[in-house]
């Protein structure tokens, strides 16, 4: 069950990233700079990174390469489970699944959605998501806001569950801030 559900947050997280990326500006050069929006429902609370340049990176190595720019930050919690998603320069976009008290400075062990409490995902527009099967987050916490630093073994979902590992997904992400039902 849990992991349909996170192939569905793949889904709309992608739509919105493909959004965001052609939206305002028109063809897709040009990205604008995301800001606070109080009056928007809390799953699209989306704060300005606080060095004003971006909230992080992300490396892949493997299967996929590359270095990605973290475009926006979603952080939503909801009956016990927090839910942060990256929005990666290109249309890339990173899920953390997890219950929400594991929401709190140390590091958590990603695994398999299916037997671990905490997992992350991978989706990509042009290809099968990739779901970890190894690998850690942890956060740090400075106020109201928090960071992370990851490190994970991720495998494309198959219809047996998922595949051999083929990436490494490594990164930073800054300025988390958790919304909930209120907001």
């Amino acid at each position: 069950m849990r992991r349909w559900m996170t192939l569905l947050l793949l889904i709309v997280s992608a739509a919105l990233a493909a959004c965001a990326e052609t939206g305002a500006g028109g063809g897709g050069g040009a990205t604008a700079t995301p800001v606070a929006d109080n009056a928007t429902p809390p799953s699209r609370i989306v704060s300005a990174p606080s060095n004003g340049v971006s909230f992080g990176s992300v490396t892949l190595s493997g299967a996929q390469t590359g270095t990605f720019t973290v475009e926006t930050v979603s952080a939503f919690a909801l009956d016990g489970n927090l839910t942060l998603t990256l929005g990666l320069v290109g249309g890339k976009v990173l899920i953390f699944d997890m219950p929400l008290e594991l929401m709190q400075p140390g590091t958590i062990t990603l695994g398999d959605p299916d037997t671990a409490p905490a997992f992350a995902s991978l989706a990509d527009p042009s290809g099968a998501p990739h779901l970890s099967t190894s690998g850690s987050i942890t956060f740090s916490q400075m106020g109201e806001t928090f960071a992370a630093n990851f490190s994970f073994e991720a495998g494309a979902q198959i219809d047996e569950g998922i595949g051999t590992p083929d990436v490494t997904v490594a990164g930073a992400v800054s300025d988390i801030r958790v919304a909930d039902e209120a907001g």
